[in-house]
């Protein structure tokens, strides 16, 4: 009869650790399934942050290819009436010769860019 109280006392004890050890393991379960919802809603607001940061990449670098372009448009508006007035007021100039132009006396330059330079 002992040894059969001995045996039971036996299992309980093993059943009891056993059902600790299955409460520790769901625990961990939970533990786990919570943090990857942690990392799986992080990722997702990473994703639209990138989303955003690619849409605000993409507007700027269509900002920038318009700004450039119109200062080309009036990089070359600016060179061809910087010609046309040379032209206009002074005749053909040889390009060697363009600094030295008639209102030196003034300190006018009529060319964009070019010093006033004595003959």
């Amino acid at each position: 009869m002992d040894a059969i109280k001995k045996k039971m006392q036996a299992m309980k004890l093993e059943k009891d650790n056993a059902l600790d050890r299955a409460a520790m393991c769901e625990q961990q379960a939970k533990d786990a399934n919570l943090r990857a919802e942690k990392a799986e809603e992080e990722a997702r607001q990473l994703q639209k942050k990138i989303q955003t940061i690619e849409n605000d990449l993409d507007q700027t670098q269509e900002a920038l290819m318009q700004v450039n372009a119109k200062l080309e448009e009036k990089e070359k508006a600016l060179q061809n009436w910087a010609c046309g007035y040379s032209t206009c007021f002074f005749g053909t100039i040889p390009e060697h010769k363009m600094g030295v132009v008639a209102y030196h006396r003034r300190g006018l330059c009529p060319v964009v860019g070019l010093e006033n330079v004595d003959d």
